[in-house]
């Protein structure tokens, strides 16, 4: 999904990525991926890393460490191959909270009253609507602040971890700021979502073809 080059209409920060950052991009070759690179080269970022499955297997602990201390890159941006409706206001509010709180990923407020449920499906809790975010992605990092939680997680080996974010939280105990991403930014994983996908597409292809 090729991201799209628009007029500036984002508002100007003062906190952004340095030009010549060094970041390193996991499925730089994948759709999502590919798109995230070609953004932030039409933005000026210059300095982009990026491997193959078959040049480095992410399950590989040692080689990922390796990696990490050759290349030494300043920025780790990862993104869910299933969440093709990234756009660039998307990217450009994760450039900017990343460089100011070093890490962030994408969310909107939760559009539904969430209950908290026992293991009988009787509920528990409700939480207040206003705390509840649902998170998408992408999710930014200090590369250092990523590969020293992981490396924690890798000796721990909890079994609640369910994202990148939840193991900065819990590994380093390191707040994560949220930051808006978009309604749109759906995670298309049953039949359901494809059907919304398409009136998503549709949408966009009557917007950049005007």
């Amino acid at each position: 999904m090729p991201v799209q080059k628009k007029k500036n209409n984002i508002a100007k920060t003062t906190s952004i990525m340095e030009k010549n950052a060094k970041i390193y991009i996991a499925g730089h070759h994948g759709l999502v991926g590919s798109a995230i690179w070609k953004n932030l080269q039409e933005k000026g970022y210059t300095n982009l890393v990026g491997r193959t499955h078959k040049e480095l297997d992410l399950l590989d602990g040692v080689a990922v460490r390796r990696f990490f201390d050759e290349e030494q890159p300043e920025y780790v941006f990862i993104h869910d191959g299933a969440r093709m409706f990234v756009d660039e206001q998307i990217l450009t509010r994760g450039y900017e909270n990343v460089e100011k709180f070093g890490a962030c990923v994408a969310g909107m407020p939760s559009k539904d009253t969430v209950k908290l449920v026992d293991e009988d499906q009787f509920a528990v809790n409700t939480p207040p609507r206003k705390l509840i975010w649902a998170v998408q992605t992408p999710q930014i990092f200090k590369a250092d602040l990523i590969e020293n939680a992981y490396a924690k997680l890798m000796e721990e080996v909890p079994d609640n971890i369910t994202d990148d974010a939840m193991v900065v939280e819990q590994m380093m105990k390191v707040p994560v700021k949220l930051y808006e991403g978009s309604y749109e930014n759906i995670k298309i994983t049953t039949p359901e979502d494809l059907e919304i996908a398409k009136v998503f597409l549709a949408k966009r292809k009557e917007k950049y073809h005007k």
